[in-house]
């Protein structure tokens, strides 16, 4: 695991690297971002939404990804609920223990917020990410996602 791999909460310097970032990340996964929805997006993270934390993940002081983690309320675990909203790390450094190091820092970062339960969603044909997820004890639940725009 990269002991290297640094975080840092994504500031209004990060944007271009992080828009470039988030574009890719939502064309390899398959979904598109509207450009008015990642400028919505970008715009929380610079004025720090209070609910969404992101940061981006450097190493050797190159930034090589970004990882957001979005907070709610669960009536279910009677406290805060995450999701790892969105993780990417650029091509080249996938299998080098970049993500797996973001997700021991996002489940750091949950559990220092006091959040009771930690979710996330996968493709289901990213069988890597469903790999590495599954070590770190997420498994798929019987129930089924389901949401509407509004």
């Amino acid at each position: 695991m990269p002991a290297n791999a640094e975080f840092h909460r994504a500031t209004a310097e990060d944007v271009p690297e992080l828009r470039n970032f988030i574009l890719a990340f939502h064309v390899e996964d398959g979904h598109p971002i509207q450009p008015h929805v990642l400028e919505r997006a970008l715009q929380a993270i610079v004025q720090r939404e209070p609910l969404l934390h992101v940061w981006i993940i450097t190493l050797a002081a190159r930034a090589v990804g970004y990882v957001a983690l979005a907070l709610g309320y669960s009536i279910e675990v009677g406290g805060l609920d995450a999701f790892v909203d969105e993780l990417y790390v650029v091509a080249e450094q996938r299998g080098s223990g970049v993500g797996r190091r973001a997700l021991v820092f996002v489940e750091q970062e949950a559990v220092r917020l006091g959040v009771r339960r930690l979710c996330l969603e996968v493709e289901n044909h990213n069988t890597r990410a469903r790999a590495l997820y599954g070590e770190f004890g997420y498994v798929d639940h019987s129930r089924h996602l389901m949401a509407k725009g509004l």
